[in-house]
């Protein structure tokens, strides 16, 4: 069966790269170390303003672009490392990449019930944004571990 949604191999790489490249900004940006209107420009937005000010709606408004740029790259970097296509990829693979999908969406939606019931507020927001990226770390973890205890029994 031939997995025709997945990315070449070497985007795998490309992703790791970009991992890097994101995440560190990524940290100083939670942290505050990350230079505040880094990136400011004026942009065209379907919805703007909401909690620091008045909704609008199809305007033009001046935003700081650094977190979107941020989440953008974590994001592709992460769909980049999550389906790339091995170098070995056959049914046997597709099958434990299938298995360690559906794992790490039911841990996913399992940790987002479980943050709903005992997490309110700002903190409650700052999870939800974040399970964004816990389902594709925990499909890289789960699938690569699922993987190498493949690869290490078919050695045997």
């Amino acid at each position: 069966m031939k997995a025709d949604y997945l990315f070449p191999a070497v985007m795998k790489k490309v992703g790791y790269v970009m991992f890097i490249i994101f995440m560190v900004p990524s940290l100083l940006y939670i942290s505050g170390h990350f230079p505040t209107d880094f990136l400011n420009a004026k942009t065209f937005a379907i919805i703007g303003g909401g909690i620091f000010g008045k909704t609008t709606y199809f305007s033009i408004i001046t935003n700081d672009l650094s977190d979107e740029l941020l989440f953008i790259g974590l994001s592709l970097s992460l769909l980049f490392i999550s389906f790339s296509r091995e170098k070995d990829e056959d049914e046997c693979i597709s099958k434990i990449r299938m298995q360690s999908l559906m794992w790490a969406l039911k841990v996913n939606t399992l940790l987002i019930i479980l943050i709903s019931l005992f997490v309110y507020g700002e903190p409650y927001l700052s999870f939800m944004v974040s399970f964004i990226f816990t389902v594709y770390i925990m499909f890289i973890i789960k699938f690569n571990i699922a993987l190498h205890k493949f690869r290490a029994n078919d050695e045997k």
